[in-house]
């Protein structure tokens, strides 16, 4: 099966949050590419974040996960229960070991621009500025409150097995 392009990645996340500003665009072109976006070194610290903005979390009814390409997914804290988030956690460590390539997000966010004009402006900043990991916008935190981990595709349909199968001893 070929793998959706980043614009069409992009087009079906504009359908579900119509919010989404050229940064958001850049984020999740970025995660697409590049992973959760950061190696994290200190995993107590990692936990101890997951574990607060868990319990901070409000209902949702967003899918589990959502698919962004590139062999990885959003996975929604909502989804899971407590009990999951140790499994979370370690799937959330093992994708931010990941190293991406630059010149693939690049290209994306060149067809980007081609394909939404728009964006133009904000993705130039961001490629001078060096492509770096970015928060979402301030319109998009307000409208959805985010509350996710990237990690691979394959973990969170992993992660979702070992949950079932638990649920139903």
């Amino acid at each position: 099966m070929q793998e959706r392009s980043g614009m069409d990645i992009i087009l079906r996340h504009m359908r579900r949050y119509p919010q989404m500003q050229p940064q958001d665009m850049a984020k999740l072109l970025y995660q697409r590419r590049m992973g959760p976006g950061h190696f994290i070194p200190d995993a107590d610290a990692a936990r101890a974040r997951l574990l607060a903005e868990w319990e901070g979390l409000e209902c949702s009814s967003l899918a589990a996960f959502e698919d962004i390409g590139g062999g990885f997914c959003r996975l929604h804290l909502s989804a899971l229960s407590r009990k999951e988030l140790p499994r979370l956690l370690t799937a959330f460590l093992s994708a931010s070991r990941h190293t991406g390539s630059f010149s693939a997000l690049r290209r994306d966010l060149r067809e980007l621009t081609e394909a939404l004009p728009q964006t133009a402006g904000y993705i130039a900043e961001y490629i001078r500025a060096g492509c770096p990991a970015v928060s979402h916008s301030e319109s998009y935190r307000r409208a959805y409150r985010p509350a996710y981990r990237v990690i691979r595709t394959e973990d969170a349909l992993r992660l979702f097995r070992f949950a079932r199968d638990e649920r139903q001893l």
